[in-house]
């Protein structure tokens, strides 16, 4: 099963630092591991790599994701315009490869996902091999409606808009967790408890109580 861990707000943490202590909660995840960026301008940076043990290339992810002055946006070591930031590990339940790991992106959405889905409506041009396409394709058609209508099995995903606005999605089977961090003014959203209290221990973070996300919701932040 795949993992999801996020942070609605990453104005106040080392992305860096957060992103290499991720990869290391997540070396269960055997087949890929990806993060994704979202800045104040709505622009998105996106890492993946198929390696065991994941760290952040953060020179090479700066020179294409700051188009700027880098002395403006880099403090050490961390994107000070970064507003959200969230990470998948993958294992994989059918086809591997770095194309395959998530975030998976048609027409500019962002989908990270856990969970097995089934196409039920038409045949539609694949751009890769895995099943969280059909969340990503169906979202940047009708929304919600479409992946409710045309989409058979289980899931808890993060969607990523054009606009930059987080979506957020479970059903009654795929497992998601939430709680408020007071260190950092935001919301953590993760696979599990254990993630989130073992992130917050590795980054020196004050974690709120974690609640399991209502059955079948949908947000968006």
């Amino acid at each position: 099963m795949c993992k999801i861990l996020g942070i609605t707000n990453a104005s106040r943490i080392d992305i860096v630092t957060a992103t290499n202590i991720v990869g290391d909660i997540m070396l269960d995840q055997h087949d890929g591991f990806g993060t994704i960026v979202v800045n104040q301008d709505k622009s998105v940076y996106i890492q993946k790599t198929t390696e065991k043990q994941y760290r952040f290339q953060f020179e090479t992810g700066l020179d294409q994701y700051i188009k700027r002055d880098k002395t403006k946006n880099c403090v050490n070591g961390k994107l000070v315009e970064a507003v959200s930031i969230f990470w998948h590990g993958r294992t994989s339940t059918n086809s591997l490869g770095i194309q395959n790991c998530h975030p998976i992106s048609v027409s500019n959405w962002h989908v990270i996902h856990n969970g097995v889905v089934s196409n039920r409506g038409a045949d539609y041009t694949r751009l890769v091999q895995t099943d969280t396409e059909h969340i990503a394709y169906y979202m940047s058609q009708n929304g919600i409606s479409d992946v409710e209508k045309h989409l058979s099995g289980y899931y808890a995903f993060v969607a990523i808009d054009p606009a930059g606005l987080i979506h957020i999605a479970k059903d009654d089977i795929a497992p998601l967790v939430v709680a408020w961090c007071d260190s950092i003014d935001s919301y953590i959203f993760a696979s599990n408890q254990n993630m989130i209290g073992t992130f917050c221990l590795k980054m020196g973070l004050t974690g709120g109580v974690v609640d399991d996300v209502i059955e079948n919701s949908y947000l968006i932040l």
